[in-house]
């Protein structure tokens, strides 16, 4: 159930598409933008390429501030989410560093992945592609 109200905060934040508060190619740059989270963002080894990185912004998931970052996609962009994991606050993600398999939730036309990662509870929301069949 918290993951389910995870993956539903997170699409609405990424359906949002809020401006970002820090632009940068460069991941040392967003990086020291949130200076006030209780952790430093790091590079996911799942999600985003640094060739793609467009900036961050500061967020909250399940009222705990986050940082979401943003990665240029074909057409869209893509977002990840990362925060502080507390099992207590969040319940049980799968830590990949364990050999685990992220969480996957389809939620209003986003695709989600959790997982924990360095320490931190992260969340990658991608569009779904929207796939047409021709008429004939």
């Amino acid at each position: 159930q918290r993951v389910m109200a995870i993956a539903e905060e997170v699409a609405k934040e990424h359906l949002h598409q809020n401006a970002l508060e820090v632009s940068s190619r460069n991941f040392d740059v967003v990086q020291n933008y949130f200076s006030k989270l209780d952790f430093r963002p790091n590079v996911s080894s799942r999600f985003g390429s640094m060739d793609n990185l467009l900036g961050g912004r500061y967020c909250s998931i399940r009222n705990i501030t986050a940082a979401q970052i943003r990665y240029q996609a074909k057409n869209t962009s893509d977002t990840l989410y990362q925060v502080s994991y507390d099992p207590e606050h969040f319940g049980q993600i799968p830590d990949i560093s364990q050999g685990d398999t992220p969480l996957m939730r389809h939620v209003k036309g986003v695709q989600m992945e959790m997982w924990v990662e360095k320490g931190l509870l992260m969340v990658g929301a991608k569009d779904i592609p929207v796939t047409t069949n021709p008429t004939r």
